[in-house]
């Protein structure tokens, strides 16, 4: 058994821990979504979901596009498109 402790387990910070748990929460939300919205509304009162992250469409974009060729599931060659690329 783990004997070891560190300042966050002599934490009396609810700030802390709240931050602990909510970094937690986010963590686990792709794998058991139900578990952290449940998390979520005892927790956080959902009030953590409420702020939506601006997503900026200019990160995404691609001076290249890769093309993979494949024959019967096996890949075969890939052609790389250089240029403008824009969704038609």
């Amino acid at each position: 058994m783990y004997g070891g402790s560190n300042a966050l387990d002599r934490q009396e910070n609810s700030k802390v821990w709240s931050e602990g748990i909510y970094i937690i929460k986010n963590l686990l939300e792709p794998i058991v979504p139900h578990i952290a919205h449940e998390m979520s509304l005892e927790l956080f009162r959902l009030k953590n979901l409420q702020n939506r992250i601006k997503v900026v469409d200019e990160v995404f974009k691609q001076d290249t596009i890769k093309y993979i060729v494949s024959v019967n599931g096996k890949k075969r060659g890939d052609y790389r498109c250089f240029g403008r690329v824009t969704k038609r």
